[in-house]
């Protein structure tokens, strides 16, 4: 786990324990479900950007 996921994990955990109501803790899912999509994204952006580099540099993309 890198020290942004240690921090992003704490963070989530600090939330947790100080929510006081169901819209606190609606907030915090909201918020987390926003972080997920971004990262989604992100992964879907690299593996696009490999893709596109193996076949820049005529690499096979199938696997046996």
């Amino acid at each position: 786990m890198t020290d942004v996921d240690r921090l992003g994990a704490e963070r989530v955990e600090m939330m947790l324990r100080t929510a006081k109501t169901r819209a606190d803790l609606q907030d915090l899912v909201r918020s987390l479900d926003a972080r997920n999509m971004q990262l989604q994204k992100v992964r879907d952006d690299l593996a696009t950007q490999l893709m596109q580099a193996r076949l820049n540099h005529g690499h096979r993309t199938e696997t046996r």
